[in-house]
């Protein structure tokens, strides 16, 4: 048993079927090592044994969602998720050519952590409500990004026998397109289709019949101009009405997402403060909810917020050499939000769009021009979470004023 007057430190090598751990005491001495089983008794016995380690200043582990890092957590224990990047490091520091095995990365991760711990971050408790909507928003996220590889599969092979049919439908992303498909599968059902059938079709599905879609519906015979012969036709036809009905499964999801989203939103005390952001909308101000609530309780300013999400880059410098960096490393579902809402706020907010445009005129490319519009937009909502206040347009131009800021000459131009 370790020794309960002095400070130790574990790590936690995770798997699939089993998990070792190392604890090392202040000189780096490794005081226990075992392994237990990915079941329950396993994560109990983990569990217990490191509560029983007498001044145990905390448990590295290159993970931040699993199973058992809610058990340590849950058992009172503080839990460092640590970047396997960055653990890998750790080891090569250690020995230009060591081993690799299950114990020695259990012991690297808690010699990394003796060795390093005030520089790191421990995963801060988060209230049920907030997790799940963290959740939910990621997933939701995940799913929007599988819709879309799947709407770009069935334009594929749409694109295979079915071409002209692609002009038919302004969207593919969307449940209309995917019935569609599902309706008339082939070129030879599109064109032996009545007239009055295509123009039911469109009315049900709330369609306006447009100049353009009536002159679709009595050419529709030339859709066999263009098309690949029946018996292939019809095999392709069952691969596109498959992704169809997964799209249409898929959307499912994704409804259901948004819509337990919604609720948990609404019942937020800060959801007034994120939807008041010019753009942000139902599906982007939960999400930034996620990410500016997380980070008051992680950083005391808002350039951390800005280096998780990715939207500053890095700097290196050594003597005259100075190079500047896109930030590979950071919270790609952070990123992609803020991406999202600096391109929506150009449309809702001048000065945001002035911003941008004026990036565009120094000769920055688009997306690191909506990467600099989204580092503003980050200090401005950290500062409004912070003060617990709506945004305020005005506000912020008399800030630009006093700051006698370039962006004030335009908007008052």
């Amino acid at each position: 048993m370790a020794n309960t007057t002095q400070k130790h430190w574990a790590g936690v090598d995770w798997g699939d079927r089993e998990h070792t751990v190392c604890v090392v005491a202040a000189e780096g001495e490794v005081v226990q090592r075992f392994s237990a089983p990915q079941t329950a008794e396993g994560v109990e016995t983990i569990t217990q044994t490191l509560r029983a380690v007498g001044g145990l200043v905390g448990v590295a582990i290159e993970t931040r969602q699993h199973l058992l890092v809610d058990a340590l957590r849950d058992g009172g224990l503080t839990v460092y998720a640590v970047n396997p990047k960055l653990s890998h490091d750790w080891g090569k520091c250690l020995s230009v050519n060591a081993p690799k095995d299950d114990h020695r990365d259990a012991w690297t991760l808690a010699f990394g952590l003796r060795m390093y711990q005030s520089h790191l971050r421990a995963i801060a408790p988060e209230r049920p409500d907030m997790h799940t909507l963290a959740l939910l928003c990621e997933h939701e996220q995940q799913l929007i990004k599988r819709r879309t590889a799947l709407v770009c599969e069935l334009e594929a092979v749409l694109k295979r026998y079915f071409p002209a049919v692609l002009a038919w439908m302004p969207d593919w992303a969307v449940p209309a397109a995917w019935d569609f498909v599902r309706t008339f599968p082939t070129p030879q059902a599109l064109a032996e289709a009545r007239k009055a059938k295509l123009c039911a079709w469109f009315k049900g599905h709330r369609m306006a019949l447009t100049s353009a879609r009536i002159k679709y519906i009595d050419e529709r015979k030339q859709v066999l101009a263009l098309a690949a012969e029946e018996q292939a036709g019809a095999v392709h036809a069952l691969r596109a009405t498959t992704l169809a009905d997964e799209l249409r499964a898929l959307q499912r999801g994704i409804d259901e997402h948004r819509r337990r989203i919604q609720a948990l939103f609404a019942r937020h005390p800060q959801a007034s403060i994120l939807a008041s952001l010019p753009g942000a909308g139902p599906k982007l101000a939960p999400r930034l909810l996620c990410i500016f609530d997380a980070c008051q309780k992680r950083y005391e300013g808002a350039q951390g917020v800005c280096e998780l999400a990715g939207t500053v880059p890095v700097t290196k410098q050594s003597g005259r050499s100075v190079t500047v960096k896109f930030r590979w490393a950071c919270r790609k579902s952070y990123r992609d939000t803020m991406h999202q809402y600096a391109w929506v706020s150009m449309r809702r907010c001048e000065w945001a769009r002035l911003f941008y445009q004026n990036c565009r005129k120094g000769g920055q490319h688009h997306a690191l021009a909506l990467r600099n519009l989204a580092t503003k937009w980050s200090k401005i909502i950290y500062r409004m979470c912070c003060e617990n206040a709506p945004y305020d347009e005005q506000r912020y131009r008399a800030a630009l004023r006093r700051g006698n800021s370039p962006l004030a000459a335009c908007l008052e131009g």
